[in-house]
Parts: C-alpha cells; structure tokens; sequence
C-alpha cells in the first residue's frame, strides 16, 4: 500500500503521513509522534489495526523524510508540530486531535501550549 503524504514547510520541510486515507471524514483525528531516532511510518502497522480513527503520523526534523535541522531546542520542534497541527486542521476541518506518542513524541504532542 501506497502511504500518502504531505510535505510541510516549516523552518525546514517535515513530512506528514495520512495512514488512514480511506477514513470517515466524520471519525476522530489522531496524530502519532514518533520517539527520537525513528519516524512516523514506524506507526503504520498499529494504524493499520485501528478503526474509527483518521489517523495521521509526522516525520519530525532531521528524520524519515524531512529535511535535517537542528535539534538542538525544542523550539525548532514546536515550529515543525504547529505547521504539522495547521496543515492536519485545514484537511480535517478539525482543531481537535487525539495525540499520541513515544517519549520525545509525547512531549511533542503537547509542546505547542508551551511555545
């Protein structure tokens, strides 16, 4: 199965990946943020047993197939998920997300609040 995808710009280009493209429109967003050293598409196989959700996953900066920046701050992080948020809001037509994520990715989930 193709997966499709979009590339956001941000201070950089990340990539998000719609795991569920065949989803209702009216089902629940999910967005998965993946752990320090892996990438979105490391959620694919669990999106694939998950039903009734719309389900998205990112490739944060300097993995998978967005660009490499810095990661050093996690400013440049927040930049990346706002982007990531907008771009998810404006196909949805929803600004309510369920977020879930490994380790870094579930501070992601939630560090936009922050910045």
């Amino acid at each position: 199965m193709i997966i499709p995808y979009k590339d956001i710009n941000s201070d950089g280009t990340i990539r998000v990946h719609h795991l569920t493209p065949n989803a209702d429109p009216s089902d629940r967003v999910a967005i998965f943020c993946h752990p320090t050293g892996f990438c979105g598409l490391a959620f694919a196989s669990v999106a694939a047993h998950l039903h009734g959700l719309n389900i998205f996953a990112i490739d944060m900066r300097s993995h998978g197939y967005s660009t490499r920046q810095d990661v050093t701050s996690w400013s440049g992080f927040a930049r990346d998920i706002q982007a990531a948020f907008e771009y998810i809001s404006s196909s949805t037509k929803t600004h309510k997300f369920i977020g879930i994520g490994i380790s870094s990715g579930a501070t992601l989930t939630i560090i936009p609040e922050e910045f």
